[in-house]
């Protein structure tokens, strides 16, 4: 019985941890760039559920497109922009603006609250997978906790 109460603590103290820093280290604020531009894609995936972006919409994302291929490749076949971190990536940055359910291809304060939840989870899970690694390598789990972190 002790046993089961000190490995539920330590699972819990070290998810509460990771979380913590984790929390403390997420963006309060939307940033331009890369992350950006793969959030548009998702939240474009989420509201009309495909990938590519048409080139009709183009107006709306001008400032992602000002520069060609820095944020989107075209394809002229199809006359869409897509991701160019690839489908994976918008697939993952989709999760969350699934869950929050956007009428439309919007990024919003809203929506960030959301990822970064998302990610906090995500760096649990890591964590609980890498400690249990680092513990089956012979390492103690206070000293596997300390090295995720």
């Amino acid at each position: 019985m002790q046993h089961c109460t000190k490995t539920f603590l330590f699972w819990t103290v070290a998810i509460c941890i990771v979380g913590g820093v984790n929390l403390l280290t997420m963006p309060s604020a939307i940033y331009p760039g890369d992350s950006n531009a793969i959030r548009i894609a998702a939240t474009h995936l989420v509201a009309n559920g495909d990938m590519g972006i048409p080139y009709s919409e183009r107006g709306a994302y001008s400032d992602f497109l000002s520069v060609k291929g820095r944020y989107f490749v075209e394809n002229d076949d199809k006359q869409k922009f897509y991701s160019r971190w690839g489908d994976l990536n918008t697939i993952i940055f989709a999760i969350p603006e699934l869950i929050r359910g956007p009428g439309t291809a919007e990024y919003s304060t809203d929506s960030l609250i959301y990822h970064n939840i998302f990610n906090i989870i995500l760096a649990c899970i890591l964590a609980i997978y890498l400690i249990r690694i680092g513990v089956m390598l012979g390492a103690d789990r206070w000293h596997a906790l300390l090295f995720v972190l």
